[in-house]
């Protein structure tokens, strides 16, 4: 493949990722969750709504080296949206999980992004849809 070509698909994707992420971030500042970073619902996103992850967990789904989420944990601690906590199983290891208000803004964002999804596919037959999911995981 030319290089032309790779240009226009790696334009076109961050286009759609731009798309989705710049619309819910201008729906957020006006919400409650409004002080919440793409960094910040990144680690939000990793950390999960049911589980406890430690930094080295939440560094490794991010592929980022250990150190680059620690600043922005400790923001989302003094913004109340992580606790972190000693793992009941071992002792030695610290864990953060979601707090209540952490599931709330992340809830929230999850339905935002789902529906900005669904505007950008209903242009598209389910078929298309379909053969889309399939490229999808193909790359990936």
């Amino acid at each position: 493949m030319n290089d032309k070509r790779l240009d226009i698909i790696y334009t076109q994707l961050k286009k759609l990722v731009d798309l989705i992420e710049k619309d819910i971030m201008k729906e957020i500042t006006d919400m409650e969750i409004g002080n919440l970073t793409i960094a910040e619902i990144s680690i939000m996103d990793a950390i999960g709504f049911h589980s406890e992850k430690t930094i080295k967990e939440i560094a490794e789904q991010l592929k980022v080296a250990v150190s680059t989420p620690t600043k922005t944990m400790d923001r989302l601690v003094k913004k109340d949206y992580i606790i972190r906590k000693t793992s009941a199983e071992d002792r030695r290891m610290v864990v953060s999980s979601l707090t209540k208000k952490g599931h709330m803004a992340l809830s929230k964002i999850n339905e935002m992004r789902h529906d900005k999804i669904s505007e950008i596919t209903q242009k598209l037959t389910e078929d298309e849809i379909n053969y889309l999911l399939k490229m999808i995981n193909r790359l990936i």
